[in-house]
């Protein structure tokens, strides 16, 4: 009994001293496998940074260029071997005139079946104030109600007239210049009726109070907006110092002060004032003959 016991004591010793051994081996070689991540951790970085360097200075140093020599590219672009001399062709402009004394400008161009005519006048908003003192925006108004309504169709019907046609029939006023442009296919059952509308905006508008009295409404929420549009109010300062007192320095459109006094007989004396033959002249260009145009012209009114 007395001698198991003292062999259990042994036991015990030499298991302690064997873990005791183990731990130690353990720690030394955490110890070891720590120092060499380490180690190599500090020569990856160091491999990076001379890498990095070495690349900086090879991006720095200039390279070698022979200023004398071709551009490589350019010798791959094989198109610039077919390269002519660009030959300006001037379009033959033939003119005539209207039964009214009208003068035509007219250019035949037979790529497309289409016919552009522009209907110009001596006129804008600069003649605002020889209708009415301070006037501004009475061109305008006139131009937005040409495509509202004639004598004989009022806006909804003149509206489905023109879309029934197919065609593009507007009106602008620019400073000096007042313009009515037409496009549409040259056939005769298009571009006749389409001249017959044409003719009729311009010599028959309604000018109807209900429509001018909307398009002013409309027209005043339009530059109340304006007043918070930085681009807006830098234009219409950049117009007033330039111009000062010259029709140029008020805005087309008019102003908060004078669009809510345009009536319709200033829209009337414009008219009769400015949108006339002695007063006009005629673009004409498209798919058609001399003869053609002739007969197109004769089909004006004005």
């Amino acid at each position: 009994m007395i001698q198991n016991k003292y062999d259990s004591k042994a036991r015990q010793k030499s298991f302690k001293t064997a873990s005791s051994s183990i731990k130690g081996t353990i720690a030394s070689t955490k110890r070891a496998y720590l120092s060499a991540s380490v180690v190599f951790a500090f020569s990856v970085l160091a491999t990076t940074a001379q890498a990095d360097t070495t690349a900086a200075e090879d991006y720095r140093a200039p390279a070698a260029v022979d200023a004398s020599a071709p551009i490589a590219a350019l010798s791959k672009l094989t198109s610039l071997n077919d390269d002519k001399p660009l030959k300006v062709t001037v379009p033959t402009i033939q003119q005539f005139k209207t039964k009214s004394g009208v003068p035509v400008m007219f250019v035949q161009t037979t790529t497309l079946p289409i016919v552009d005519v522009d209907l110009r006048f001596n006129a804008g908003s600069a003649r605002d104030g020889s209708i009415k003192k301070d006037g501004f925006g009475i061109a305008n108004m006139t131009a937005t109600m040409l495509e509202q309504g004639s004598k004989s169709l009022d806006e909804n019907a003149f509206t489905r007239a023109v879309e029934t046609l197919g065609i593009n029939l507007s009106s602008s006023a620019y400073k000096d210049m007042f313009i009515v442009s037409l496009r549409s296919l040259s056939d005769d059952k298009h571009l006749l009726p389409a001249i017959d509308l044409m003719t009729q905006m311009v010599s028959e508008p309604t000018f109807d109070e209900q429509v001018l009295a909307r398009n002013k409404a409309r027209l005043l929420v339009g530059l109340q907006q304006q007043k918070q549009d930085p681009n807006s109010l830098a234009s219409i300062a950049f117009n007033d110092a330039l111009y000062g007192t010259h029709p140029y320095a008020h805005p087309s459109v008019g102003t908060l002060e004078s669009v809510p006094t345009i009536e319709k007989q200033q829209l009337i004396d414009f008219k009769n004032k400015y949108l006339v033959a002695a007063n006009a002249s005629v673009a004409m260009t498209g798919n058609l003959t001399l003869e053609q145009a002739k007969k197109t012209g004769r089909r004006h009114h004005c």
